[in-house]
């Protein structure tokens, strides 16, 4: 009798914990995406500062290259 009563208890709470957990999941899903998108755009910016640095430090030696040919 006791388990008859506990499985119906159980299938009567089962759609609440169904959409907690799909709470949870979404949740976890959109911090997941979040993380990612600042780690990419980090990545990013960080490339494209080399890059910069980069054609900077090429700019400075044909500057200097130029230079001395005079």
């Amino acid at each position: 009798m006791a388990k008859e009563h506990f499985r119906s208890f159980d299938v009567h709470f089962e759609p609440q914990n169904r959409v907690r957990n799909q709470y949870y999941d979404q949740l976890i899903a959109a911090t997941i995406a979040k993380l990612l998108t600042s780690v990419v755009r980090h990545c990013r910016l960080q490339r494209f500062s080399f890059y910069n640095a980069a054609e900077k430090k090429e700019k400075r030696r044909q500057n200097l290259l130029t230079l001395f040919e005079i």
